[in-house]
């Protein structure tokens, strides 16, 4: 299951939402995604925002990060 965190309404809820839908859908493995403006998405934060989105997922128990490879400031 994909969680995309930069289509969160509120970014600030971001805990609050994933521990949501981990409870919803405890059986399925989740795909933790945050994408930047520039592939695609919505996510406007800069690289330490970023790490620190993907570590509160380690944190949640994602099984899977989806990371983007080139990552230089302001997404």
């Amino acid at each position: 299951l994909e969680f995309r965190a930069d289509l969160l309404e509120s970014p600030e809820n971001l805990r609050v939402e994933l521990a949501e839908a981990r409870r919803q859908f405890p059986d399925r493995p989740f795909l933790f995604t945050v994408r930047s403006a520039r592939e695609g998405g919505k996510f406007q934060g800069d690289d330490a925002a970023y790490v620190d989105a993907l570590r509160l997922a380690v944190r949640a128990g994602c099984e899977l990060l989806d990371v983007e490879a080139c990552r230089d400031g302001p997404a």
